[in-house]
Formats: structure tokens, sequence, C-alpha cells
């Protein structure tokens, strides 16, 4: 029971402190559930991967770790901490939209908010990349994406997956 309601508690103030989206606050996710043992930081990279299939906003990656940690009741308390806290949030933000719409720290509010969201979304690129990038055939792979994506643009990133995964499952 204090495993769910850690679980609960931890990703609930996580999603309240996150800005710019599920790969914004990956580098402190990991963090945290490198810090609690409820992942290594290859376990997070494969759990983030594997959330990655699912279909749906990448927030939802969330699940597999609660999932890893005590099954559905974990996966149930992650999806609570997780999305109702900042659901609630907006609701009461939202609220009070209207009524400051022409107060100058809004837009103030907004322009600040631009560049921290960037910042933290970087950052958890950098996780990923760096946690993934291991060898020599994950580099090419990645070069090959890269560029085929820039070449291809019409194509979709998809179809890049795929081949990626099938490159990979050969190369490595």
């Amino acid at each position: 029971m204090l495993t769910l309601l850690a679980l609960c508690m931890s990703f609930g103030t996580l999603s309240l402190l996150a800005f710019g989206g599920g790969s914004a606050m990956l580098p402190e996710m990991a963090r945290m559930c490198v810090a609690h043992g409820w992942a290594s930081g290859d376990e997070f990279t494969l759990l983030y991967n594997l959330g990655q299939l699912a279909p749906g906003p990448n927030c939802m990656m969330v699940l597999t770790v609660g999932h890893k940690v005590a099954g559905v009741p974990g996966a149930i308390a992650v999806l609570v901490g997780f999305f109702l806290p900042p659901a609630l949030l907006a609701y009461l933000l939202g609220r009070s939209y209207r009524h400051f719409s022409n107060s100058p720290h809004q837009e103030w509010f907004r322009r600040a908010m631009a560049p921290i969201s960037v910042g933290l979304t970087l950052a958890g690129v950098h996780l990923m990349a760096t946690s993934a990038l291991h060898g020599f055939g994950s580099l090419v792979i990645f070069s090959l994406a890269l560029v085929g994506l820039h070449r291809y643009q019409r194509c979709h990133p998809f179809f890049m997956v795929l081949l990626g995964g099938f490159l990979g499952m050969s190369l490595l």
C-alpha cells in the first residue's frame, strides 16, 4: 500500500512541476525512478520506448513504470497521480482565464514559459539520446533515420520507426 501511495504522490508532484509536455519531465522522471529503485537508467529507457508503442499521448508511458513496480494497481496509482492534479489545475486556471484576460502579467507569463518548455524538452531529448545511442550500430541507425526524415519529408515517421526497428534487429 505504501508503494502505491509513493507512486501516486511522486508522479503527482512530477506532473505539477512539468512544463512543456511529457518529454520535458523525462530527466527528472528517470532520476526519480532510479532514486526509488523502481527502474535503472536502462530499464527506464526501455519502459519509455515500450510506452511509445501505445497510441495516444507520450505521457502514457508512465503507466509502464507503475505496472513494472506494482502491476495493475501500480499503473492505476500512477494514472491517478499523474493525470488528476494537472487536470484539476487546468480546470481551475481555465475558469479564471477570462477574469485576467486583459492583464499584462498573463502575456508575460506565456512568453516566459516558452523558453523554459524548450529547455526542458531538450533535456529530455539529451537523456534519451545518451541512453539509447550506445554503439556504432545505433549511431548508424540514428543517422539514417535523420537523413531519411530530412530527405523524404512526405514519408510518415511511422515508416522510419518501422525501418529503424528492422535495422536495429539486424544490426544490433
